[in-house]
């Protein structure tokens, strides 16, 4: 998995690779090997690598885009970076759940439940500081569900439109 974490000002790259029990974790060009020895409620018991005998303990909070990380006792707030939603946004799009980028008002809803729609498509308009925001279908499909109509308040990541695609249909 690929992120862009924002820490102090600064946008890094992070990649998370899963292999076995061990995770390798490569920041901005920097390799590490992480084994999760115990994971629960926002709680995760770590090694840092095969030679490392004492465990290190982290504590996660979640809130949106914001991720805070104690470990040993010093915090460190994260921020993912535009476009990276706490969902995995690109992956729902191509699941066909389209969410809203951003808090705003649902201005016009331009389909209805069981619409074709092609790929490009203007399906919601959402009105965000005083900006429209279009949510256009990603591919060609079916509208399976709506979730909002004009003038309804939405939270970023909220669910606005489910897709199925056309060759999902069979």
């Amino acid at each position: 998995m690929k992120l862009q974490i924002e820490h102090n000002n600064r946008l890094y790259s992070l990649d998370l690779a899963q292999t076995g029990k061990t995770t390798v974790v490569t920041l901005d060009g920097q390799t590490y090997t992480v084994e999760i020895l115990r994971a629960g409620e926002g709680r995760l018991d770590l090694r840092f690598s095969a030679s490392q005998s004492v465990p290190s303990s982290a504590v996660l909070s979640v809130d949106g885009a914001k991720r805070w990380v104690t470990l040993n006792g010093q915090t460190f707030v994260f921020t993912l970076s535009a476009g990276v939603s706490r969902r995995g946004g690109a992956a729902h799009a191509a699941a066909g759940e389209l969410r809203a980028p951003m808090p705003g008002q649902i201005r016009a809803v331009s389909v209805a439940e069981g619409e074709t729609v092609s790929k490009g498509q203007t399906l919601v308009v959402i009105e965000a500081m005083k900006m429209e925001l279009k949510v256009a279908a990603p591919f060609e499909g079916v509208v399976k569900m709506l979730k909002v109509r004009p003038g309804q308040t939405v939270e970023k990541d909220e669910l606005l439109v489910e897709i199925a695609s056309k060759m999902n249909e069979n």
